[in-house]
């Protein structure tokens, strides 16, 4: 049963087979739609060909999809089919999770007795570290016109609002409030005052392109002054089109691309160019004082 929200959002649905529906629904965006797939798989004990009809079609049924719109899958897979993993795959964090959880799993098959506190430890830590090794951990990027000492009043607020968190009476814990707010109004003041410098440089560059008539540099400052600027960040990836999240490897990656793109051999079959019958008139001698101050007023 759908709820009256969902039966209004509701576009249709449609039963492909007794093991696999799917359904379409309206999104806040107009031009995006939600798809979802409901899919029983077939269980170990049905024949190959049925699992190759059944995997075959649900790979069609996703193909029809729009890239652009929202597809989720509900029901499970098996993961035993070995077409199916080269298909769809799974993620590198699934398969280090089942690694390092298996490492758990022995410990629990001996009879190794360790407390509830001790067992969540070490269950967030290979959670962890098991995102981090696949993932990456998650980059801070600070606006550009923030300076260094505002940063640094930023992290004094934080140690700040520490000592509120672990005030242990109602009087520490006011007179560590009137320190953060004090400390909290330094930090707008002093963002308040990089971000005006930064407005003004950005205005005083737009000026002196408009003045020497870069338009390059005068559309891409009016962006910045806009909001409208940024500088997306392209991803690495490896031979074998995975992402590259260390900052080293990334480097190497690069060095090895370049070092291919750049380093060719030489041609078997160079082209024989004939040189010119005749000079071009070009005049080599210095430029005059006329000419300098054409450049420079263009």
């Amino acid at each position: 049963m759908l709820s009256k929200q969902a039966q209004r959002a509701l576009i249709g649905w449609e039963a492909h087979s007794p093991r696999i529906i799917t359904a379409s629904f309206r999104t806040k965006q107009k031009k995006v739609k939600l798809n979802i797939i409901q899919s029983y798989t077939s269980t170990n004990d049905s024949d190959t060909e049925d699992k190759d009809e059944f995997y075959n079609r649900l790979q069609k049924i996703v193909e029809t999809f729009r890239a652009r719109d929202i597809l989720i899958l509900v029901g499970g897979l098996d993961p035993t089919i070995q077409d199916m993993n080269k298909s769809w795959g799974y993620m590198d964090c699934e398969t280090s999770l089942k690694n390092k959880f298996e490492v758990l799993h022995e410990l629990h098959e001996k009879g190794e007795r360790i407390g509830v506190q001790a067992s969540w430890q070490t269950i967030k830590d290979t959670l962890r570290t098991a995102c981090q090794e696949v993932v990456g951990a998650k980059k801070h990027h600070h606006k550009d016109w923030i300076t260094p000492e505002t940063l640094g009043k930023i992290e004094e607020r934080k140690q700040k609002k520490v000592a509120v968190n672990n005030s242990r009476t109602r009087v520490e814990k006011a007179n560590a409030q009137v320190e953060y707010a004090e400390v909290h109004r330094a930090v707008k003041k002093s963002i308040r005052k990089d971000k005006k410098d930064y407005i003004d440089g950005l205005a005083a560059e737009a000026e002196q392109a408009a003045y020497n008539g870069n338009m390059k540099q005068l559309y891409n400052t009016t962006k910045k002054l806009s909001g409208k600027y940024s500088t997306p960040e392209r991803t690495v990836k490896d031979k074998e089109v995975k992402v590259i999240t260390i900052l080293a490897q990334q480097m190497n990656r690069l060095s090895e691309h370049f070092k291919e793109l750049l380093n060719r051999p030489a041609p078997l079959n160079p082209r024989d160019i004939n040189p010119a019958n005749e000079d071009l008139p070009i005049n080599c001698s210095k430029p005059t004082r006329e000419e300098i101050r054409k450049a420079i007023t263009l």
